[in-house]
């Protein structure tokens, strides 16, 4: 609703020069349209002390004193009513012509100036006669060129503290409504122009404006295009380095594994040369000529493949110390692993001979151990069996010894003495058995 107020800005943006002049010399210009105003149109616009004091009965009671606030309110109920009074001069059959910008002055304030500092009791006459600022009832929409009309003297009464009661009389306060072609109230502009040369600049200046953004975005593209790219090519070069450094390392760990188990194999084979080289010639001398090797598991015998040897100095001299130096020498004719495989073949018939042999002289051993065992064993029971019998014997030889001694011999004695002296026997045993009773 303010938008009804012109501002001396939006005249000075669209490079109009707004000067301001005395309302008498502002009334004697004609407009374009060629209607001029007269003087008494301009009174009779103008509102007067008596104008104000014929209409102050409404907003005081008698006998009291008008104060600031009432005189406010009874000057915008006046300038109201002035504002929606036709001219003395207005007709049915006269002209419609719209009020030019220029002859609309939005910079006189000096109303507010004369409500703050001037307009109290004891004004004089001049200052009631002061103009207050003009209003317009158009509004043109800058960007479709649309006017749209609006009750002008109902926007001054926006600001007043009018009651309720009186605001429902009036119908409210206006709405401001939207612009008929472009449906849109945020290009409204406060009186009555003509926005087409602003509309074509600004046409123009957009047409302008979108053929630099399309050269920006053109640019802009181009630009993000050679990021992406440039990103594109980073990427594939960090995808082909990965690459690079994944086979790397994958044939890293296959030689890792390949040379490991070369090493082992290298090594296994060292262990068994070793072997070989340390034992009896004659255990050589069998494995080389072993044709036949029974199976622990099963019992049946099963035939050995067959395996050479080096016979000369020079080659088992060359053997022990490198035995892959032999294999270059002769052209690895037969092949490493061919050779590998008959020392370890070799070594493993000596390994197994070896303890077939340990567990034959395990055998004759613990025979012969047994066999002593069992000589110490029967001695031992003989030796038992004799200090029982000796003491059997002994108890028997007591026994004998007993029994002759008290039957026999008596009885012998006295076979001898009666024999040499029975009167003397006689005597005794008679003596003997008297001390007995």
């Amino acid at each position: 609703r303010s938008a009804a107020f012109g501002t001396a800005r939006r005249g000075a943006r669209r490079g109009t020069r707004h000067t301001r002049q005395p309302p008498q010399q502002r009334a004697s210009q004609p407009s374009k349209k060629g209607c001029p105003t007269t003087p008494r149109d301009t009174v009779d616009n103008m509102i007067h002390a008596h104008d104000v004091e014929a209409e102050l009965w409404r907003f005081v009671d008698e006998g009291h004193e008008a104060s600031s606030n009432d005189l406010w309110r009874c000057i915008q109920y006046t300038a109201r009513k002035k504002a929606t009074a036709l001219p003395s001069s207005f007709t049915r059959d006269s002209e419609m012509h719209l009020v030019d910008q220029h002859m609309i002055d939005t910079t006189d304030r000096h109303l507010v100036k004369a409500f703050c500092e001037q307009f109290r009791p004891g004004a004089t006459e001049q200052d009631m006669q002061k103009p207050l600022f003009y209003l317009t009832p158009f509004i043109t929409c800058s960007k479709c060129n649309s006017i749209l009309f609006i009750d002008a003297a109902n926007a001054r009464c926006f600001g007043a503290p009018v009651p309720e009661s009186v605001r429902l009389k009036r119908g409210g306060n206006e709405t401001l409504a939207v612009c008929p072609g472009c449906a849109m109230t945020e290009d409204l502009q406060v009186g009555a122009h003509d926005f087409m040369e602003d509309i074509e600049d600004a046409r123009e200046a957009m047409a302008k404006e979108m053929k630099k953004r399309k050269r920006a975005a053109s640019l802009l593209i181009m630009v993000y295009r050679f990021y992406l790219r440039r990103q594109l090519a980073r990427a594939a070069r960090t995808r082909q380095k990965c690459r690079y450094y994944l086979y790397h390392r994958c044939a890293s760990i296959v030689e890792s594994a390949a040379r490991g188990r070369l090493g082992r194999r290298r090594a296994r084979t060292f262990e068994n040369l070793r072997y070989i080289k340390h034992r009896h010639p004659i255990s050589l001398k069998k494995a080389l000529a072993q044709k036949f090797e029974v199976d622990k598991r099963t019992g049946e015998s099963k035939r050995l493949k067959k395996v050479f040897w080096y016979h000369t100095k020079v080659q088992l001299d060359c053997l022990y110390r490198d035995y892959f130096i032999l294999c270059q020498r002769t052209g690895f004719v037969p092949p490493r692993i061919i050779v590998e495989q008959n020392i370890e073949e070799i070594a493993r018939r000596i390994r197994v001979r070896e303890e077939y042999l340990i567990t034959l002289i395990q055998a004759l051993y613990r025979g012969i151990i047994l066999r002593k065992c069992l000589e110490i064993y029967k001695y031992e029971i003989i030796r038992i069996r004799e200090i029982r019998a000796n003491s059997c014997f002994r108890i028997g030889t007591i026994w004998r010894g007993y029994v002759a001694r008290k039957l026999r011999v008596p009885a012998r004695i006295a076979q001898v003495l009666r024999r040499k002296r029975p009167e003397q026997y006689a005597r005794e045993r008679r003596g003997k058995r008297d001390r007995i009773r």
